[in-house]
């Protein structure tokens, strides 16, 4: 069994429990007038969530990290140069990262709270039927649902354009990086200052 396949599952269901339980603790005192859909999406789409930030930290962002400082320190001591340039990068995709994915959250924080809102109108819509069939209101309901879906289009277009940001400057951060390498490599070669075999094992 691997780590991952142990620790999401169990990670899953404990958020789900803690916020199950918080929220009966919280509703306590006020449970007449319970939001029922938004709620019940709250508990799903926010554990789902938090589930597919660990399963990204554990399956790429952790082993890739660790693999790009052991290839860097590697760089330090047989090629100081190119070890630092390459340490430099790695810092400045951490820190592009960070400010980027802080970002990319906020905005997904908004969209979150538009579809929590929709799930409760949803909710309302579907547990109002029978008014709604008797009044004649069928396309003033689809007309609501239309126009909640809309804002959440748009929130969700922005987070992917801040995430395809993200993926654009990270690509263009990589490249430049390999360029330079290369670059410094063959100049260090010119100089006699490395061997063929090892300007070879800096292209790879």
């Amino acid at each position: 069994q691997s780590l991952e396949a142990y620790i999401i599952p169990t990670y899953l269901k404990y958020v789900r429990s803690t916020i199950f339980k918080n929220l009966i603790d919280k509703l306590q005192e006020n449970y007449k007038d319970i939001k029922i859909g938004e709620q019940i999406a709250r508990l799903f789409e926010l554990s789902r969530n938090m589930k597919d930030g660990l399963t990204s930290i554990i399956s790429v962002m952790m082993p890739l990290s660790i693999a790009l400082f052991v290839v860097a320190i590697y760089f330090i001591i047989e090629f100081p140069i190119i070890g630092i340039i390459m340490l430099f990068a790695i810092l400045l995709i951490l820190i592009i990262s960070f400010m980027l994915c802080k970002e990319s959250i906020l905005v997904a924080a908004a969209r979150e709270n538009i579809f929590l809102e929709m799930a409760e109108k949803y909710s309302d819509t579907f547990g109002n039927l029978m008014n709604i069939y008797l009044n004649n209101t069928t396309n003033l309901e689809k007309d609501k649902q239309n126009n909640n879906e809309d804002k959440h289009q748009d929130q969700y277009k922005i987070q992917l354009n801040i995430q395809r940001n993200l993926y654009g400057t990270l690509t263009f951060i990589g490249f430049i990086t390999f360029i330079s390498i290369l670059i410094i490599g063959y100049y260090q070669l010119q100089n006699k200052t490395i061997t063929n075999n090892q300007y070879v094992t800096i292209i790879i």
